[in-house]
């Protein structure tokens, strides 16, 4: 019988009673910033709320994380916006429906090919430059909501300095409701009502301007909001091709932001979750909010922190979010119409400043000034051109520093016994000595980028007479085929030089693969001595035949 692990609830009822609280105030939550996060998509407030309604409790069934919760994020919303800018206003429901079908496929294609493991090869300075950005595009893209001016200029960071430089034309109206909006969360964080400020906020104000009749713009004049729970409708694939680079740039977003979450929250019973089915999570999540018209969905990190901290136990206060949703749709739709886009514009506002992260960015100057400069870079492109092209452009960076260090992070040394078991590092000789067995061992990458350096640092033939050298290759299962060829070139000029080379601590598994490619032939198999579970054991052995082999010589010549 499976053991229980302690703290876990045995009945619906307990269940409940711990779960109960924390997915109701969790679902309470998220409706202002689901709604807030749509706009800045810009699609209608109310395709926040179906993703949260139907998103949510499917992705928290289906995630390896108990925690995890699945919302609209504010990272992946101004991509959703960045992708959907040249598509048509009367299309813009049928893309959104499609290219969160798109993301879901995207994530669920990850989690099957077990992507979690490639996640580590996003820089955190790419990241700290990417979020960042995406704080400053949420700040940037509300200034017209905030301000009530309508700027011309085709791109957000054109429209945004129009606006600043245009302060004069301002509606005071919507400046004063974004003004007590923002006072109204900030006073209330520093609360005990800090987990539905926002809430409260968006309530108070609005029902303020509704009493006393003030006329700015509303959620109703961008969108109405349907009563009632939506229909299932299929997405229109005929639209799928123009979406697939933002919808993947979508996925990303959401996909490394999971992967965090996924690291730091383990789950009630202490085990981590499998961050490769919490992609599948995902996509499934995306998946049931496409049928529904809803915007794509992904890990967030304040719900999930919330509930961590919380008494949940189970999925059940994930799958509450739902619920939570479906009571407001049903009984408050037409409510939601006379929102002021200004109140939205000002939670969205306190949501992006909250997000800067300058300790980060600092800790990333004072590390590395090649992470300092592609974390600049990632940010100025986030702030330049459309947002999935800089998420692209990020993940590159990644790749390209990732590879970059790699390569430069090589060292050789030479091995030197002490005579007691022991041995000793030392630099190795710049040429290798004549009738003597050389010991080296490299550090690093072995890979293509890394082999120049590893080529140079090698002790060369020169004019040495039957030099002996012995490569250690211990913890490596494979070395690449740039690797392999500098060994053939290394193995004829010390064979040219009537001397041996042999290699010493080899995997099994590098050593099938040298064999399917002709090498152990070439070098003999009694060149290549297999790991010892002793450290250093298969090298003392691999000394032991060079010094043999020289003596053997020496005699022949005598």
């Amino acid at each position: 019988m499976e053991e229980i692990p302690a703290g876990r609830p045995t009945g619906l009822k307990a269940m409940l009673r711990t779960d109960a609280v924390p997915g109701i105030t969790n679902g309470v939550a998220n409706i202002p910033d689901a709604m807030a996060n749509a706009l800045l998509a810009g699609v209608s407030p109310v395709a926040g709320l179906y993703a949260l309604l139907v998103g949510t409790p499917a992705a928290a069934l289906t995630t390896s994380s108990t925690y995890m919760t699945v919302a609209v994020t504010a990272a992946m919303a101004v991509t959703v916006g960045a992708g959907l800018e040249g598509v048509p206003a009367d299309q813009r429901g049928a893309a959104l429906s499609t290219m969160s079908l798109l993301v879901g496929a995207v994530m669920v294609l990850f989690g099957l090919l077990r992507g979690g493991r490639m996640l580590r090869f996003v820089s955190n300075a790419v990241m700290k430059g990417f979020l960042n950005g995406v704080a400053l595009l949420v700040i940037i893209g509300q200034l017209g909501n905030v301000t009530g001016f309508e700027a011309g200029r085709p791109t957000k960071l054109a429209r945004a300095l129009e606006t600043v430089l245009n302060v004069r034309e301002w509606r005071l109206s919507v400046v004063l409701i974004t003004v007590a909006t923002v006072l109204l969360i900030v006073v209330l964080d520093r609360s005990a009502l800090k987990q539905f400020s926002m809430l409260i906020a968006l309530t108070a104000v609005s029902v303020g301007v509704a009493v006393f009749d003030v006329a700015v713009p509303l959620v109703g004049d961008v969108s109405s909001i349907p009563k009632g729970l939506p229909m299932p409708s299929m997405p229109d694939l005929a639209l799928a091709v123009g979406l697939l680079v933002p919808a993947a740039s979508v996925a990303l977003i959401g996909l490394v932001q999971g992967g965090g979450i996924s690291k730091a929250y383990p789950n009630p019973d202490g085990t981590y979750p499998d961050s490769s089915r919490d992609m599948i999570g995902q996509g499934v999540g995306n998946a049931a909010a496409a049928l529904v018209g809803g915007v794509p969905v992904g890990a967030s990190v304040s719900s999930t922190a919330l509930l961590a901290g919380s008494s949940a136990r189970t999925r059940m206060a994930n799958i509450l979010i739902g619920a939570v949703v479906a009571v407001a749709l049903l009984l408050l739709g037409p409510l939601v119409e006379q929102v002021p886009l200004s109140v939205l514009g000002a939670i969205l506002l306190v949501v992006g400043v909250s997000a800067i992260d300058l300790p980060g960015m600092l800790d990333v100057w004072h590390a590395s000034r090649e992470s300092a400069v592609i974390m600049g870079i990632t940010l100025v492109t986030m702030l330049l051109v459309p947002v999935q092209y800089a998420v692209l452009t990020g993940a590159a960076l990644s790749a390209v520093q990732y590879v970059y260090n790699s390569s430069k992070d090589v060292r050789v040394v030479e091995l030197r016994s002490m005579g007691d078991g022991r041995w000793m590092e030392a630099s190795p000789p710049a040429v290798l000595p004549s009738n003597t067995t050389t010991v080296v061992d490299i550090y690093g990458s072995v890979f293509y980028a890394g082999v120049d350096l590893v080529d140079t640092l090698l002790p060369c033939v020169g004019d040495a007479e039957r030099p002996v050298l012995i490569v250690r290759l211990r913890g490596r299962s494979e070395i690449g085929s740039t690797a392999l060829e500098m060994l053939r070139r290394y193995r004829r000029d010390i064979a040219a030089a009537d001397g041996r080379l042999i290699l010493a601590g080899v995997e099994e598994t590098l050593i099938a693969r040298l064999q399917a490619t002709g090498f152990v032939a070439e070098i003999g198999e009694e060149n290549v001595f297999p790991k010892s579970d002793i450290v250093y054991g298969s090298v003392e052995a691999a000394c032991e035949l060079g010094d043999s082999w020289l003596a053997e010589r020496s005699a022949e010549e005598q």
